[in-house]
């Protein structure tokens, strides 16, 4: 248990635009020196950036810069190739992380039975603060809550502003 919760931290934004700065809610690093990712040994699955577990929710944040990821790719792709990239990547981060919840022992307060009850959510942050990329991004809640169903119950997309505001 003392293990696991060295990966306790405040939620750092790791945006470029907000650099060094954190958000006052804490949660497990998944990813990282001290996440939980290389406390299992399982360093070679790609994760999301942290775990918070509320009453019956698993709540799976990643953090990222998508909206400078899809301004980069709009140089040499189409919308629908760069949709696809983006869908990708964070389905490969939700299921490694899935596969770390399933490694870690169940001594921890990390209950298996929600892991396998589908009451995970998945919160991705937005590194931005234009509510317009949150529409832009709407298409990740659908896509990923059914391509990932029944593991997940939930995918929310929002930018900084809104997840200070978040409350978990």
């Amino acid at each position: 248990m003392k293990r696991l919760l060295r990966s306790l931290e405040s939620i750092d934004l790791e945006c470029h635009r907000f650099e060094n700065e954190s958000v006052n809610k804490k949660a497990l690093r998944m990813d990282g020196e001290l996440g939980i990712r290389k406390q299992i040994g399982l360093e070679n699955y790609s994760c999301c950036d942290y775990l918070f577990t509320k009453q019956n929710d698993l709540y799976l944040i990643e953090i990222s810069d998508f909206v400078i990821q899809r301004d980069n790719l709009q140089k040499n792709l189409s919308i629908k190739e760069i949709k696809k990239i983006i869908r990708q990547e964070i389905r490969l981060k939700i299921m490694g992380s899935l596969i770390i919840l399933f490694k870690i022992p169940p001594q921890f307060s990390i209950s298996h039975e929600k892991i396998h009850t589908g009451k995970i959510r998945v919160i991705l942050i937005l590194c931005s603060d234009d509510s317009s990329d949150v529409v832009a991004f709407d298409y990740l809640q659908t896509d990923l809550k059914t391509a990932l169903s029944p593991l997940i119950t939930d995918v929310i997309v929002m930018n900084i502003s809104m997840f200070k505001n978040f409350k978990i």
